[in-house]
């Protein structure tokens, strides 16, 4: 079990009043902790999102960067036409299945 703790922010009035009206008493603290969690994973996302443009405008890993592509480039294109191919697949009708009879083996005993 994760230890909770208590603290203290100032917030405007309007925000807790609105919050209040729409979160009920008892879901507050597991809505705020969902709503931080979101927020701090954001900024996770753009700052390495940064860091990728950054290292993608390094101009000494940009032959890296290349030859990687070229290395790998068949298998994206492998995958998508999969994908494509069984995107196709879906838009066709399907066949009704008919019903299976299953013979009778060696006749009356």
């Amino acid at each position: 079990m994760k230890t909770l703790l208590k603290k203290t922010y100032a917030l405007p009035s309007d925000v807790v009043a609105e919050f209040e009206k729409h979160v009920a008493p008892g879901k507050r603290g597991k809505v705020l902790g969902e709503i931080v969690r979101e927020y701090l994973e954001e900024r996770k996302r753009e700052e390495l999102r940064a860091r990728i443009e950054e290292g993608l405008a390094d101009k000494e890993n940009e032959a890296l960067y290349l030859e990687v592509e070229r290395e790998w480039s068949h298998v994206s294109d492998e995958l998508w036409r999969a994908i494509d191919d069984d995107l196709w697949e879906w838009d066709e009708p399907q066949p009704k299945a008919q019903p299976h009879v299953q013979a009778e083996a060696g006749g009356a005993a």
